[in-house]
């Protein structure tokens, strides 16, 4: 990777990965129509006078793909894990980004999520971007703050790597 300048242009990347983790929070608790939340969060976010590149219909289209890419690997993760936390605080009041996304449990032990979004990955880009999260000191940080809170081992790190574009893609690694 190569350091690039700020862009000087909004842009609609970070607030689509805040919008998926609303919608994933939204299906892991239960909620009704999960996928609104994420839209609800994407339309609460978005400027009143968006940049002519970023329109709002061309980000929702990107998010509604992305969820809807991103459900079945949730629903398998429902229906085989015991879920113990969702956007979990792991050290309140002390460290402020420390904010697991999804805390389950298995009979090996907790497996600590973390959800990441990209607009855009090549394919060629893909494996090493996953291989990068094994040595992420946050997930790391995340697996031993979950052993802390819950009293038990964390067996699995895992990241959910969502894509946008050009077609909504989810790549998983624990």
């Amino acid at each position: 990777r190569k350091w690039n300048e700020p862009v000087e242009q909004w842009t609609p990347h970070m607030l689509l990965g805040t919008s998926l983790h609303a919608g994933m929070s939204a299906f892991m608790m239960g909620k009704p129509m999960p996928s609104e939340e994420a839209i609800n969060t994407l339309e609460a976010g978005y400027p009143q006078e968006p940049p002519e590149a970023w329109p709002h219909e061309t980000s929702e289209k990107v998010l509604h793909k992305s969820y809807y890419a991103l459900e079945p690997h949730l629903q398998a993760i429902k229906d085989t894990e015991t879920i113990v936390g969702i956007e979990t605080n792991l050290v309140p009041d002390v460290i402020e980004h420390t904010r697991a996304d999804l805390i389950t449990e298995i009979s090996e032990g907790l497996i600590v999520t973390d959800l990441k979004f990209s607009l855009k990955i090549g394919p060629e880009y893909r494996a090493k971007r996953l291989a990068e999260y094994d040595a992420s000191f946050q997930l790391w940080c995340y697996g031993y703050w979950a052993q802390k809170k819950y009293e038990k081992k964390a067996a699995w790190l895992r990241v959910i790597q969502v894509i946008g574009t050009p077609k909504a893609t989810v790549m998983s690694t624990t």
